[in-house]
């Protein structure tokens, strides 16, 4: 099970991302496998981590 620990390196690698189109990419990829692992996972938190909307 992934930790707030994984949540937080991987948060670390996608906001070091300098194009915002691949951040978002990313951002929304990476977050469907974290919500498929992590019940307690909360999209909000997640893309506001890198000033991504919806």
């Amino acid at each position: 099970m992934m930790s707030k620990k994984h949540f937080i390196q991987l948060a670390a690698i996608i906001a070091r991302t300098e194009d915002m189109a691949e951040r978002k990419r990313l951002c929304e990829e990476v977050g469907t496998v974290c919500a498929h692992v992590n019940k307690e996972f909360r999209w909000s938190t997640w893309r506001s981590a890198y000033g991504v909307s919806q």
